[in-house]
């Protein structure tokens, strides 16, 4: 049931100007990763900015609201409330297996962990020195290792000539090394 979850929520960004009007929605076919058929089933809607869809280890859906810095929780009940506020602009999230977790940030730009707050802590903020501009997905290994995604600045009407980057893949291990692959 949650994987179908997962896979809804997922397609159902995609889906959701298509859906205006339409009286059902189903899922499409994903050639090797699912077979389409699934009904769209519209929980509830508005939210600003979502990303890192994860389920959590209670069977609710966690995902975060990027642009209203919270994390929110659809219960297996389908009941919608705020997981966590003030998630310093949390984007993807991984979940470890002492039941934390973990997210890359936007505003103060970071991986770290997030939940629970006993335990929040920063795990990478910079790589050889340089800040990280704009982290964005992550998957936690088996291993306990990191794997996130930061690509870098981009020259705006605001900022024209941005700070140096290192845009690409980067791996923080175990022991908290962090490497660019």
């Amino acid at each position: 049931m949650l994987a179908k979850r997962l896979l809804a929520f997922s397609i159902g960004a995609l889906l959701s100007s298509a859906a205006a009007g339409a009286d059902y929605v189903y899922t499409p076919p994903i050639l090797g990763v699912a077979a389409g058929g699934v009904l769209v089933d519209e929980i509830k809607d508005g939210f600003n900015g979502t990303e890192g869809p994860l389920g959590y280890s209670d069977g609710s859906l966690l995902f975060t609201e990027t642009n209203a810095n919270k994390i929110i929780r659809i219960a297996p009940d389908d009941t919608v409330s705020t997981f966590l506020d003030k998630s310093n602009g949390a984007n993807g999230l991984a979940l470890a297996p002492d039941g934390s977790i973990v997210a890359v940030q936007t505003l103060k730009t970071q991986v770290g962990v997030v939940y629970p707050a006993d335990k929040k802590q920063t795990l990478a903020a910079d790589y050889q020195g340089t800040p990280f501009q704009r982290p964005n997905d992550l998957v936690r290994a088996s291993s306990g290792g990191i794997y996130f995604t930061d690509s870098g600045t981009r020259p705006s009407k605001e900022t024209p000539n941005p700070p140096p980057s290192h845009p690409g893949v980067f791996y923080i291990s175990p022991i908290g090394d962090v490497k660019q692959l």
